[in-house]
């Protein structure tokens, strides 16, 4: 499934980018390797690494 979903963004952002009525009012760009520390640099006004965990965590509680 994911495969599908880059598929499909690379797609559209073929059509986007090629199209002369979009250009230089939108672009659309695949970053490869994307991960928290990139998008810390990409949105410096958020703390990205406190909204995504990177892992899920570990149930608690009674009957675990």
């Amino acid at each position: 499934m994911a495969k599908l979903i880059i598929k499909f963004i690379n797609n559209v952002a073929g059509v986007i980018n090629n199209d002369p009525d979009m250009r230089g009012l939108l672009e659309i760009h695949f970053l490869p390797n994307y991960r928290v520390s990139l998008a810390e640099c990409l949105i410096p006004a958020s703390d990205v690494s406190e909204q995504i965990s990177p892992r899920a965590p570990k149930p608690q509680g009674p009957g675990t």
